[in-house]
């Protein structure tokens, strides 16, 4: 989450590219990193992540459910969970 959500964060270092800034959340997130208790960052982020929905910090504009159609011919390819597909072990038969 700071990478995203931290002031510390803004771009073009990191990945806070709306230059989202909760002084509340930077804290929250500064006090997560410090500590070793899992169950503490855990709580911790939980209510930074709240925070964060609450003020509406990201807009979504849209989600799909990653559709995909292939050919038998293809080979390789493996789903993934995420937008980031590694196209480098793919081939046609």
């Amino acid at each position: 989450m700071f990478r995203y959500d931290a002031k510390d964060s803004f771009s073009p270092t990191n990945y806070n590219w709306g230059h989202y800034d909760n002084a509340e959340v930077t804290t929250m997130l500064k006090t997560a990193q410090a500590s070793f208790d899992a169950a503490e960052q855990t709580s911790i982020l939980a209510k930074a992540q709240a925070k964060v929905v609450d003020d509406a910090a990201w807009l979504f504009i849209v989600h799909d459910l990653n559709p995909r159609a292939m050919s038998k011919k293809v080979q390789g390819f493996v789903p993934v969970q995420s937008w980031f597909v590694d196209f480098t072990q793919i081939s046609m038969a």
